[in-house]
């Protein structure tokens, strides 16, 4: 169904939501190649109460990949983040949210 039809139908032609890392968001009607998708970040890193120091984001990506039977998207969202007291860091994930929009 193309985008005239959808909206004659009744359809909707546009969703937003928010969405975790691994988590499956669906198109409302038809597959994934009738829809854009934009991803953005909600939430990277975190916050260390009293010490802002050198805390760092070393890392940070996200990605929708299709669902083999196309009807939506899984989300792989991460970052990776020192914090000043350590000399380590550790994945953490990011909160996406995202927009479907009919071709």
């Amino acid at each position: 169904m193309d985008r005239r039809k959808a909206i004659k139908k009744g359809f909707p032609i546009s969703e937003a939501g928010f969405a975790k890392h691994g988590e499956e968001i669906f198109v409302p009607w038809g597959k994934v190649e009738s829809w854009n998708l934009i991803l953005s970040p909600v939430h990277v890193g975190v916050n260390e109460s009293g010490s802002q120091k050198d805390n760092a984001l070393m890392e940070f990506g996200m990605s929708a990949r299709p669902l083999d039977n196309g009807s939506g998207w899984e989300i792989a969202s991460a970052s990776a983040f020192r914090f000043w007291n350590a000399d380590m860091y550790r994945d953490l994930p990011v909160r996406v949210q995202y927009l479907m929009v009919a071709k």
